[in-house]
């Protein structure tokens, strides 16, 4: 079951105001939240620095989710989320992304001569397109604490890091349906 989205508040037919997942966030009931992030948190997918962007997206689909970017030692390089994919710009030259070129057949012409040429295609990695750097939490961190953090940094999840390994993560539409229960 999904969070209920934003709500608006009414004065007879009059909308008066809205209350946001954000507004729940600073909610007394968030507040009292003193249990463990352990206890919501959930498992979370990881993708290379290295992979493409098709299969970021291919990961984020299965699990409609945010990914989790690593460096090659597993430690945590950045995070992708579907804000990242809704404003990235494909056309955009990246800094040192080196072009490669593809040959396309292009369809006629007005006058029956058959166009081609190149096309280049810059090959976008989650490294192009992740947040960096990563708001982390202990697993022991009380809901609380770690809901101030996400206040702070005006984010809406904390991966969550137990020693040096990622142990998950805690959202917040898990933490308003934990509360909502």
């Amino acid at each position: 079951m999904a969070p209920a989205p934003d709500v608006p508040v009414l004065d007879g037919n009059a909308v008066t105001g809205i209350v946001t997942k954000s507004d729940l966030m600073k909610s007394a009931l968030i507040k009292n939240l003193t249990c463990p992030v352990a206890d919501m948190m959930e498992d979370v997918a990881t993708v290379s620095l290295y992979h493409s962007l098709d299969h970021v997206i291919d990961v984020m689909s299965e699990r409609n989710d945010k990914v989790v970017v690593t460096n090659n030692d597993e430690s945590i390089a950045g995070i992708i989320t579907e804000t990242n994919l809704a404003f990235f710009d494909n056309g955009q030259k990246i800094a040192g992304v080196v072009e490669r070129g593809v040959t396309v057949r292009r369809r006629k012409q007005p006058r029956g001569i058959m166009g081609g040429g190149m096309l280049f295609l810059a090959p976008v990695i989650a490294e192009d397109i992740m947040t960096s750097p990563v708001i982390t939490t202990p697993p022991d961190t009380p809901v609380n604490r770690a809901v101030s953090t996400m206040n702070r940094y005006e984010i809406n999840s904390l991966v969550v890091v137990e020693k040096s390994d990622i142990a998950g993560i805690i959202k917040r539409d898990d933490i308003i349906r934990e509360v909502a229960k």
